[in-house]
């Protein structure tokens, strides 16, 4: 079983039923996808075992796009990753054959991309897992 996988499905599934926006895991967004969306992407994974469990630390990053071009800034792109703020930081999370001990927000950050239109918000949080 990947502790990272199990993570992955598991943010998956609270933020496709907390957000109202289109949710893509792995970076797998259709061609040419417009208006505001979030991708859940990339992550690392080390080793944080103890004497008698194995555990994991773990960084995941998600992304924020707003190509809708009448929105004008970074208005939504902020809102929408304070929504994944409120429903990630601190929380209690359940991922199947591990047990979280902590989920925190470790930054945000946010831009115009260079098309000029494009809003962009960028978070990481950080995940301390064990095994059950």
């Amino acid at each position: 079983m990947s502790a990272t996988w199990e993570l992955q499905k598991t943010i998956y599934t609270i933020l496709n039923t907390g957000l109202t926006v289109p949710v893509f895991s792995l970076g797998a967004t259709p061609d040419n996808q417009s208006g505001v969306y979030v991708v859940i992407g990339e992550d690392t994974a080390t080793p944080h075992d103890a004497d008698l469990q194995t555990g994991f630390d773990i960084t995941l990053m998600i992304h924020v796009w707003d190509k809708n071009p009448l929105s004008k800034g970074l208005k939504v792109a902020k809102e929408e990753a304070g929504n994944i703020y409120n429903l990630l930081n601190r929380s209690n999370i359940n991922v199947t054959g591990y047990t979280v001990l902590d989920c925190v927000s470790e930054f945000e950050r946010s831009t115009i991309e260079s098309d000029g239109i494009t809003g962009h918000s960028i978070q990481r949080f950080r995940v301390l897992m064990t095994t059950n």
